[in-house]
């Protein structure tokens, strides 16, 4: 989650989206491991039931399960280490950049885009399909 930017955890996957982290997961985790986490977000997670078809998890547990399969396969540090790793060359191009003021616009974006991360766990927000609304009280 991302509260400055109000993003919820999760929304990718629930919405079937591929991401870098997805990428990255397929890439460290066994065959049967990306095959469970393949059908996380297909038809095999769908069951039948008397008013039609569902998903066998809900979305929390859903995103939960991924969660577990990404650490298993070191996804948040490969992550990170990918942010690293770009960061150095960025600032190895900003570097050699004249004039002066446009290296430091460069420096400053370099620190607002890719900047460090901090080690918190995210607050998960399942989107849900009913707005609610506060019940105001009549005015006089």
């Amino acid at each position: 989650g991302d509260q400055d930017n109000k993003l919820s955890a999760g929304n990718d996957i629930i919405g079937g989206r591929p991401t870098v982290l997805w990428a990255l997961a397929l890439q460290g985790l066994s065959a049967a491991r990306k095959q469970q986490l393949l059908d996380l977000t297909t038809d095999a997670d769908l069951t039948a039931t008397s008013g039609g078809v569902k998903p066998r998890r809900s979305a929390a547990a859903k995103i939960h399960r991924v969660r577990q399969f990404y650490q298993e396969a070191g996804v948040f540090e490969a992550a990170e280490q990918l942010v690293e790793k770009y960061r150095d060359k960025a600032e190895e191009i900003a570097d050699a950049i004249e004039p002066e003021p446009f290296r430091e616009l460069l420096y400053y974006l370099i620190e607002s885009i890719l900047e460090q991360p901090t080690h918190h766990q995210p607050t998960i927000v399942i989107p849900s399909s009913q707005l609610e609304m506060p019940i105001a009280s009549p005015t006089p």
